[in-house]
């Protein structure tokens, strides 16, 4: 009987290690596996990012063309909707005037 438990305890021994190093293998695994998740994450929110700042600079880009298109027009304002020729110095012609060089077509006229 003396041989018989001493033959269970290190039986015990035995499979208590082997318990350890499958536990251990198996935190590294799921480790192993939450670090890959959290770098894909990681590139998806870089990428979303990126695109992020791409679209707020063409939305700054065109806001700004607007801003400038508006400026234009209110400084150029007697030419836009003008038809007479020769408006100012220099063969400037308003937009709407009939000459060679029509810049613009009145909706009307379509």
């Amino acid at each position: 009987m003396n041989h018989t438990s001493r033959h269970s305890g290190s039986t015990a021994r035995y499979q208590s290690g082997v318990m350890t190093t499958f536990t251990g293998v198996l935190i590294l695994v799921l480790l192993t596996l939450m670090m890959f998740f959290a770098i894909r994450v990681g590139v998806f929110e870089q990428r979303v990012s990126s695109n992020e700042m791409r679209q707020k600079l063409a939305f700054h880009a065109a806001e700004s063309g607007i801003h400038h298109a508006k400026e234009y027009i209110r400084q150029h304002a007697p030419l836009v909707a003008s038809t007479e020729e020769d408006i100012w110095t220099g063969t400037v012609d308003g937009w709407l005037a009939e000459t060679a060089q029509k810049r613009w077509q009145k909706c009307s006229d379509v």
